[in-house]
This record gives structure tokens, sequence and C-alpha cells, in this order.
């Protein structure tokens, strides 16, 4: 019996030892993602951060840092989609300037009735062909 007794008490030890250890594997992936972070590999880090919110759930203080990690990775995203977007509307603007005028009002309007003239004939064909029926 005192054999026993030693056996769930150690039991009960370990337990609270592994219960009450921080979780390793949630800082690796933390300083994981921290890494990516500073290699201007978002995504990844992003993917590395998701996973240790679902295999790590209880490591609350390392969550509170991924968190601020997450913060930081999506406000460079924007910045550097900002970045992209201004780059590139200063090649388009640039583009635009080089391109030729834009073709004279009479010239669009004539198009505008051509178009509505062959619209209106093929809608009398459909007419047309519907009365043989």
């Amino acid at each position: 019996m005192p054999v026993q007794r030693i056996n769930r008490l150690l039991m009960i030890f370990f337990l609270c030892f592994v219960a009450c250890r921080p979780d390793e594997n949630a800082r690796s992936h933390l300083e994981q993602a921290q890494n990516l972070y500073e290699n201007a590999q978002y995504g990844s880090a992003k993917q590395t951060l998701d996973e240790l919110r679902t295999h790590s759930p209880k490591a609350y203080e390392i969550q509170k840092e991924a968190l601020q990690l997450m913060r930081k990775i999506e406000l460079k995203e924007q910045e550097r989609n900002l970045w992209f977007c201004d780059s590139l509307l200063t090649v388009l603007q640039a583009e635009a300037d080089t391109t030729q005028s834009l073709p004279d009002v009479a010239v669009i309007r004539k198009n505008i009735e051509r178009w509505k003239q062959e619209k209106t004939k093929a809608q009398k064909r459909i007419l047309y062909l519907h009365s043989k029926l």
C-alpha cells in the first residue's frame, strides 16, 4: 500500500511539473516567426504564428507577444502594399502622359450611333424571324 501511495504522489508531482512548465514549442514558434519577420517573409511569419495559436493555446504570455508581432507584420504588409500602389500609380501616370490625345468627341458619337443602328437592325431581324414562326 505505501508503494501505491508513493506512485500516486510521484504521478501527481509529475503532472504538476508538466502542467506548470512553459511551452517551449510555443517559444520556438515565436522566435521562428520573429526571424521570418526580420527577413521580410511576412506570409510565412503569419503562418507560423497561426500554428503557434493552434498548438499552444494556453501559453498566454507567448500568445500576447505573438499578437504584438502579428500587428507589426500586418502593418509592414500594409506599408509594402501602399509602396507598391504608389509606384504603380507613378508608372501609370507617366504612361498616360506619353500616350496620344483622346479621340475626337465627334468620332465617338459617330461610333455610338453606328452601334445603335446595328443593334436596332439586329433586333428587327430577330422580330422578323419570330413573326415567321
